[in-house]
């Protein structure tokens, strides 16, 4: 077993035990790099050299960062270059980084005049004396109150960032350079193009450390390490090596792949994953709960009525409320875009 943990080994062993066995255990190298991986590699960069630039972000021109960017994007290997959205080109995930970093510089950098103590900062904390914990804070910064700010990039989906241990864990490394009674922690969402803040104070370091300890307790205690398939092993480095992955489609379990029920949310785009829940399995948004879609699996098929199947596909309907009212659409969409209005036949009802 390793001896220091991170947030990331974390979070890789909670989605799937054989991953965090491929890479923290066994070290094994990833077969590719998904173009979300690679834009969001190339975002931290130019941000690091922008905040590293001796009079600050706002002496930065648009036009160098542009620059920058595009080099840093070229650096990647084409071959190990991963798109698993096959309708997205790579000029498209290529453009889409290249506007949230613009809109960044005139949404925050033009104006940013805080003073940065530490960028894409190491550190390692001992939570207990036979548990270590490290990271990387993307940038720490001085405000003009005095108080710190521990600020995390991001530039894919995600849900609430303060659901999650990451940043109160840096924010753990943050308290021992202040002797301030909290920190500033800001998640700065790229995509959305959104930034959100929130205090962690000093009474919250034990409770934050014990949820850490319990966290890596249950990976030491752990003696296997199986597969946990869902829609995210398409965008996985080591699904060529996993036995749960069948080809390009996942086998969970399910009479169909998940992939071939619905590759994405069709409200947002996002990766759906297989979930359990009360009335049984369905497949649910991994944007949640930032979109909630959802889409049952527990249906018997066999015994739907007539109307409640799709003619073109032989898929359940489910019905779904759009802008001109309420209609049954394939829960197949977007592989099959049948659709059948049903508020007017309620209106005469």
């Amino acid at each position: 077993m390793i001896d220091t943990f991170s947030y990331s080994a974390i979070a890789t062993f909670n989605n799937c035990p054989m991953a965090f066995r491929f890479r923290y255990l066994e070290k094994r190298p990833e077969a590719f790099v998904t173009v979300e991986t690679h834009m969001g590699r190339v975002m931290h960069g130019v941000l690091f050299q922008a905040y590293a630039a001796t009079d600050g972000p706002a002496s930065v021109p648009a036009a160098v960062l542009e620059a920058k960017y595009r080099e840093l994007w070229e650096q990647a290997d084409l071959q190990r270059l991963h798109i698993v959205r096959q309708e997205v080109s790579l000029h498209e995930y290529f453009q889409a980084g290249h506007d949230m970093l613009l809109a960044y510089q005139r949404r925050v950098m033009g104006n940013d005049r805080r003073f940065s103590l530490g960028l894409e900062k190491n550190f390692q904390l001992h939570l207990s004396p036979d548990i270590a914990f490290r990271g990387v804070v993307d940038r720490i910064a001085r405000q003009e109150n005095g108080c710190l700010r521990v600020i995390d990039y991001k530039t894919g989906r995600t849900g609430d960032p303060f659901d999650s241990l990451q940043l109160p864990a840096y924010a753990l490394f943050a308290l021992t350079l202040t002797t301030d009674e909290a920190v500033e922690l800001c998640f700065e969402d790229l995509r959305e193009q959104v930034t959100k803040t929130t205090l962690f104070f000093r009474a919250q370091a034990d409770n934050t450390k014990q949820q850490l300890v319990e966290a890596i307790d249950v990976i030491r205690q752990a003696k296997e390490f199986p597969p946990r398939p869902s829609a995210l092993c398409r965008w996985c480095g080591y699904s060529p090596d996993c036995p749960a992955v069948a080809g390009p489609s996942l086998a969970v379990g399910v009479s169909e792949p998940a992939g071939d029920l619905c590759d994405s949310c069709p409200e947002c785009g996002a990766p759906l994953v297989r979930r359990k829940g009360r009335y049984g399995e369905f497949l649910g948004c991994t944007a949640f709960p930032g979109c909630r879609f959802t889409l049952d699996l527990s249906v018997n098929e066999a015994q739907m009525p007539a109307e409640m199947v799709c003619p073109e596909c032989g898929s359940p309907l489910r019905e779904r409320k759009g802008r001109y009212g309420r209609f049954l659409g394939c829960s197949r969409y977007p592989a099959c875009r049948f659709s059948r209005d049903v508020s007017t036949k309620d209106k005469k009802a």
